[in-house]
């Protein structure tokens, strides 16, 4: 088991993660989207643990119908219905 850290990414069992901003300086709480730059500056072991996390709570969402809107503040939000 790898050691625990000051800056390492929390996932937890709403689906969301908590991180810390390399740019922001600051932790951003329970997100359930990351961006790449901020991806790009964890250590390559969180960057995948926190992307099989991530993903693990989108295949559940649209395994029940609901599809994933991306927003620019690293929020994430569903909306149920065909895709047209």
């Amino acid at each position: 088991m790898r050691k625990a850290y000051a800056y390492q990414p929390k996932c937890h069992r709403d689906g969301s993660v908590t991180y810390w901003s390399v740019y922001h300086q600051v932790w951003t709480e329970r997100v359930r989207y990351v961006p790449d730059r901020e991806l790009a500056a964890m250590p390559s072991a969180d960057r995948e643990r926190v992307l099989r996390h991530l993903a693990r709570r989108q295949e559940e969402a649209v395994e029940y119908g609901y599809h994933p809107t991306y927003h620019r503040d690293g929020s994430v939000s569903y909306w149920y219905g065909p895709i047209q």
